[in-house]
């Protein structure tokens, strides 16, 4: 509807627009205007990976550009958040609030792990999905932390197969390479939410501290032995905690 707020959903390496399933449809049954796309070469996107957060964030601006989006909440996990946080230095976005999730400006990745995405990319599929999700985590629901993590892991694994092999070590490789313009951060004058789980071992809370202190208005969220894969893993905590802050923006 044209007269809602709208809010973008960006998605991290080697995922698609279905791990903000729970949140997008919730935004959507409460008055939001939800778009959650997939970048090229993920999910239901053809052509080749992008290389750099840089050109990500480009397409992204024209996307919204051609949906004819004005003044929305941007949201970012992991690698989205680096889009995220790119696209509001670009004045001509509009943005009205940016929510980080699992961020750390920059996110460098082991050469290690980087070198693993491209010789055995199943090895490093498992591990990041191993890193990114709490074991010990209590879950509401018939899903165990195992389920969560298992389904993580062949998400990746089908993006590897039916997407492209160069996918991963791509994504992972433009959050290596991101150097984040700080001046240009400091420049951002919107809330900017930062919310990290406090057992995540990809982007650990120190980290995400140190990058809401890059915003002039930015905060914190630290949730209480969440991993990285926040919006799956720690769903209900996260839905509630955007809507809160979507509704601050109102």
């Amino acid at each position: 509807m044209p007269d809602q707020p709208w809010i973008l959903l960006l998605h991290g390496a080697q995922n698609d627009h279905s791990v903000w399933e729970m949140q997008a449809k919730t935004m959507a049954q409460t008055g939001w205007n939800v778009v959650s796309p997939d970048l090229p070469c993920h999910g239901q996107s053809e052509g080749q990976p992008l290389v750099t957060i840089n050109a990500m964030a480009d397409w992204v601006a024209s996307l919204i550009t051609e949906l004819g989006i004005i003044n929305p909440v941007i949201a970012g996990h992991s690698m989205g958040s680096l889009i995220a946080a790119e696209l509001a230095t670009k004045s001509q976005i509009g943005c009205k609030q940016l929510i980080l999730l699992g961020t750390s400006l920059p996110m460098p990745v082991s050469d290690q792990l980087l070198v693993m995405t491209k010789e055995n990319p199943a090895e490093a599929m498992r591990l990041i999905c191993k890193w990114s999700h709490n074991p010990g985590k209590t879950l509401c629901g018939p899903h165990s932390a195992m389920d969560i993590a298992s389904a993580s892991q062949r998400l990746m694994e089908r993006i590897h197969q039916e997407n492209s092999a160069l996918t991963l070590f791509s994504d992972m490789n433009a959050c290596n390479t991101y150097q984040p313009d700080l001046k240009a951060l400091q420049d951002i004058l919107i809330p900017v939410h930062v919310i990290a789980g406090e057992a995540d071992k990809m982007t650990p809370l120190a980290a995400a501290r140190k990058a809401a202190e890059c915003f002039p208005n930015g905060r914190l969220h630290s949730i209480p032995s969440a991993g990285h894969s926040l919006m799956t893993e720690s769903s209900k905590e996260i839905t509630d905690l955007m809507f809160s802050i979507l509704n601050r923006s109102l």
